[in-house]
């Protein structure tokens, strides 16, 4: 029986190395979610300043317009308001995308802003994290920073 010449035995290697390329690339796309939910948001240019209001977080602490200031906040306004809602996962989902930027999800602060005030509501959030607050106030005062927003 004749050897294989040297030409002959790489094309039989890039033929394998090609097919073995295939499968793993096939392979590692078929556990990928095409339906991954888009984060998307709105930049206001130029920023406009937040009006004045006082709220309280969820450990009854005050929280007004100062603790917006020195670094980057995003502010859900969750008109249903409730532990599970859309909104709220998508707060963290945020979060969890910046995990690649250690310095960047640090600088955040994720405010969670129901409609409605709930001790549930609190409690879930205050489990998530130091950079994450609620916060509850009088329908009224609330109301007013829906608005505003």
């Amino acid at each position: 029986m004749k050897r294989p010449s040297t030409r002959q035995r790489r094309i039989v290697i890039l033929s394998l190395a090609l097919l073995t390329f295939g499968i793993a690339y096939l392979g590692g796309n078929r556990y990928t979610t095409p339906d991954q939910p888009q984060v998307s948001g709105v930049l206001l240019q130029p920023a406009t300043p937040v009006a004045e209001f006082e709220l309280e977080d969820q450990y009854g602490d005050p929280f007004g317009r100062g603790q917006l200031d020195d670094h980057w906040s995003l502010i859900l306004l969750d008109p249903a308001g409730g532990v599970d809602t859309p909104g709220l996962r998508r707060l963290v989902q945020v979060h969890n995308r910046l995990a690649g930027d250690p310095r960047l999800q640090i600088k955040t602060r994720f405010i969670y802003l129901p409609r409605r005030n709930s001790d549930a509501i609190a409690t879930a959030v205050s489990r998530l994290g130091g950079s994450f607050s609620t916060l509850r106030g009088e329908p009224v005062e609330i109301d007013a920073l829906f608005t505003a927003f």
